[in-house]
């Protein structure tokens, strides 16, 4: 059995080995990406599949954005669990004790938890796990936030595998307006200051592959700034001048674009219209638009005549 499980373990390793080869990414990273899809998969079978909520950069594999850019963390929402060291800590055992024949191994003796404090306010926790395939050795991190709500709800979907033959992980993921709304209060918040480039691209990206109800994008985006005290007035630095004709911004972007490997041709200036324009209307207060639904084709809120 020993054997067994070390041969495949090998030969999983040399199908990654060629896989990075042949696409040119860092087999480090697609490694790591592997042992993450293995960790979600052990969650989808779990007891605690409705407990952790999938958000953050992952997210984005779930609604099919190529994972250019690697990401050392898993991001989840705690979902009816408490937030608690101890009570994380057993829910990420449990999970990394699910022994399956996919040629990974979580040492499940090895997680440590620690809570994720931002200045003096108490933001989550932060579990830390090794893994291994064959003589390589990841340390898998999951940052776990609690108390944000997800509008209209969380979304049951397929997370997608990088190799065909492996069973997807069914999880329960942000919906894509409050993934939204997240990343637009981190931005407002942030406001001049911002170098968040990511998070402009990834509104944008949502924004232009799908229809949205305005009323409830709204929803979740007040749920947001509210839960985060921030001033939905502030994005009006966002969106001006100021702001997308700075020289600096548009340098972050180029160099966010070279870095992520992403094929855009819309400048800085033009990325911040086209944000302006889909959220805007949004954060308005006006009546009239009460019942638009976006239209990405033509990158307009269309109301009912």
């Amino acid at each position: 059995m020993a054997k067994a499980t070390k041969d495949i373990a090998a030969s999983l390793r040399a199908r990654l080995l060629n896989m990075a080869r042949a696409s040119g990414r860092d087999f480090d990273a697609l490694l790591l990406q592997y042992m993450q899809e293995l960790f979600l998969y052990r969650l989808s079978i779990s007891p605690y599949r409705r407990h952790l909520i999938l958000k953050g950069a992952l997210l984005f594999l779930a609604y099919e954005m190529s994972l250019l850019r690697p990401t050392k963390d898993i991001d989840f929402l705690g979902f009816s669990t408490p937030n608690e060291l101890n009570e994380v800590r057993n829910s990420v055992v449990a999970i990394a004790s699910i022994d399956l024949d996919d040629g990974v191994k979580f040492n499940h003796e090895s997680v440590v938890v620690e809570p994720i404090a931002e200045g003096a306010e108490y933001k989550g926790v932060r579990a830390k796990l090794e893994v291994r395939l064959t003589a390589d050795r990841k340390m898998l991190q999951l940052d776990i936030g609690f108390g944000d709500t997800v509008v209209p709800g969380p979304v049951e979907m397929g997370f997608p595998t990088l190799l065909d033959d492996q069973p997807s992980p069914n999880l329960l993921v942000y919906s894509r307006e409050s993934a939204i709304a997240e990343k637009f209060e981190a931005l407002v918040s942030l406001n001049i200051l911002t170098s968040r480039m990511k998070d402009i691209y990834d509104i944008l990206f949502l924004a232009e592959r799908g229809t949205f109800f305005l009323l409830t994008l709204r929803e979740a985006i007040m749920t947001t700034f509210a839960r985060r005290s921030t001033q939905l007035e502030g994005r009006h630095m966002l969106f001006s001048q100021d702001f997308y004709t700075n020289r600096d911004k548009e340098a972050q972007w180029k160099a966010f674009l070279q870095r992520s490997r992403l094929q855009l041709s819309s400048t800085f200036p033009e990325a911040v219209t086209r944000l302006m324009v889909f959220l805007e209307p949004v954060c308005s207060s006006s009546s009239t638009m009460n019942n638009a639904i976006w239209n990405p084709a033509d990158w307009y809120w269309k109301t009912e005549s």
